[in-house]
């Protein structure tokens, strides 16, 4: 999924259309001039959870570099929180932060196991 298909999710999500349904990029422009800066915010949180290393995108035509199931269920929701709230639209932000925590504590993380070891005495 790129960047510019999970903006046109959230702004669809959000109802930030114009009477057909579709994102109008005229109305829109501000956010999209902020999206990227946006988008590797999320990247910085969600990345390490699936045990990659933070990668940020240049552009909204950039694949984005986590799982496919992060990108489509996860990320339209805490990229709804940040524009949201960039467009004072406290209700929509409250809605899209509680759904985006939710949806995030679902993501499979990687787990390190940690043996414990006592140490036996010498005899």
């Amino acid at each position: 999924m790129t960047g510019e298909t999970l903006l046109q999710r959230t702004l669809t999500l959000l109802g930030y259309t114009d009477h057909t349904g579709e994102v109008d990029t005229a109305q829109v422009g501000e956010i999209y001039r902020g999206a990227v800066h946006m988008i590797n915010l999320l990247l910085a949180d969600i990345l390490p959870m699936e045990g990659k290393e933070i990668t940020e995108i240049e552009a909204l035509g950039d694949d984005l570099p986590c799982r496919v199931s992060t990108a489509a269920g996860v990320l339209p929701y805490g990229l709804g929180m940040l524009v949201a709230q960039s467009e004072g639209d406290g209700t929509a932000q409250q809605l899209m932060a509680v759904t985006y925590n939710q949806k995030r504590r679902g993501i499979e993380t990687v787990r390190e196991t940690v043996k414990d070891a006592l140490e036996t005495p010498a005899e």
